[in-house]
């Protein structure tokens, strides 16, 4: 009985001695009360994780510093991107309190959505296939984002956002996607009491404005990379540099690939890197018409431009984590990858604007004629640029308890 009497404090004091260090512990981030008020809708660490993005030669060498855009209260990047990844998953970024911009982008398949449209806030389908936001080595490396003049492409089907702040504000105030109009943003955000503390963290706010709403989303999502794929691993074993083989040149074997994947590789570089690039770091051009009809029911970037030599031109989509991220075209009209294969190997169509590349020199369109050899081995090649465990780092997912 004396031994549990005496036993009783000592617990007791060990218990306070461990909440004191844990408490000295968050306070390097959070304090207690800032830790319980985001554990009331949030499953954060204690500490946030890194969301640096850092990548080997040749795919660091257009890397431009911190994935801040010019936001001049900028502190801390990983407060920032967890700003961003609250913001990315909170549905109160939506009219009705339905959609996030993670409801249209999910990890699990490249930040894209496997169905040919997406419902709006209303149940309205959209009108374009969801674009993956997990097929770039980095938004660094593949956009320019930090460095507008080094941009060698935009996002959105039409080809007409320059960056990432503009295009997430235009998925948000959509009439179809997402509903919500501008001056409801900073309201929706700053009434809610978690904001406070992550604001403070981030950029040393009391609350949140519009750009700082749409920074934070920035930098999350500058965060997202897929560059951890086999097609990586075999590329820096084999220490490829960063040159598009000319005809005629011999293509470097990857002694990790299998005989059906170098294949692959082969017949990919000589048909499809010059529009999609050998290294999937940069697109070759940004936009282009594929043929995929003679007449397009949707007129891509001519609708933005209003130019004919536009119409039926689209963005020209980079290619990891392209086996997670179908249906594919701009109108999700390939559920598989195989059908794909099959449009560019007898299916592409003589539209007025087809781009050079998928033309004969009499003007008419390739038939590639790809045998079902290769069209298996152009399938086991994809497949090697997938990364789907980068895309599911925890980092990545949403933090929302319910």
């Amino acid at each position: 009985m004396k031994r549990s009497i005496l036993y009783i404090p000592g617990l007791i004091l060990s218990l306070m001695v461990l909440f004191t260090a844990c408490s000295e512990d968050l306070s390097e981030y959070y304090s207690v009360e800032d830790f319980r008020t985001l554990s009331k809708n949030l499953e954060l660490p204690t500490v946030p994780y890194n969301y640096a993005v850092k990548l080997k030669p040749p795919f660091s060498l257009d890397i431009i510093a911190p994935t801040t855009s010019a936001h001049n209260r900028t502190r801390n990047r990983d407060d920032v991107a967890t700003l961003g990844r609250v913001l990315f998953y909170d549905k109160a970024l939506s009219k009705n309190y339905t959609l996030s911009c993670g409801s249209c982008h999910k990890p699990e398949f490249g930040f894209a959505e496997a169905e040919r449209f997406s419902k709006g806030f209303e149940g309205k389908l959209t009108t374009r296939n969801s674009l993956p936001l997990g097929n770039v080595v980095s938004f660094e490396s593949s956009y320019g984002t930090s460095n507008p003049g080094t941009q060698t492409a935009k996002f959105a089907w039409d080809d007409n956002t320059s960056n990432i702040k503009r295009q997430s504000m235009l998925a948000v105030t959509s009439p179809i996607e997402m509903g919500l109009k501008r001056e409801e943003l900073v309201h929706r955000v700053n009434e809610q009491e978690m904001y406070a503390v992550l604001a403070r963290k981030a950029f040393g706010l009391s609350e949140l404005s519009e750009l700082s709403i749409y920074t934070a989303l920035e930098v999350f999502v500058n965060s997202i990379s897929a560059s951890h794929s086999r097609f990586d691993q075999q590329l820096d074993a084999t220490g490829f540099r960063m040159t598009y083989p000319a005809e005629g040149d011999e293509i470097p074997v990857i002694n990790g690939f299998e005989e059906i994947e170098q294949n692959g590789m082969e017949l990919f570089n000589r048909n499809c890197a010059s529009c999609h690039s050998t290294f999937h770091k940069l697109v070759a051009q940004s936009a282009g018409n594929n043929g995929l009809d003679e007449e397009y029911a949707d007129k891509g970037k001519s609708l933005f431009t209003k130019l004919d030599k536009h119409d039926g031109v689209f963005k020209i989509p980079f290619l990891r984590n392209i086996a997670l991220s179908g249906p594919y075209m701009h109108d999700g009209r390939f559920a598989t990858l195989e059908e794909v294969i099959d449009f560019y190997s007898e299916g592409i169509q003589p539209h007025k604007n087809l781009d050079e590349k998928l033309r004969n020199e009499d003007g008419t369109p390739k038939r590639f004629q790809f045998t079902p050899a290769e069209r298996e081995a152009l399938m086991s090649y994809l497949h090697t640029l997938t990364d789907e465990k980068s895309m599911m780092l925890e980092k990545y997912s949403d933090p929302f308890l319910n």
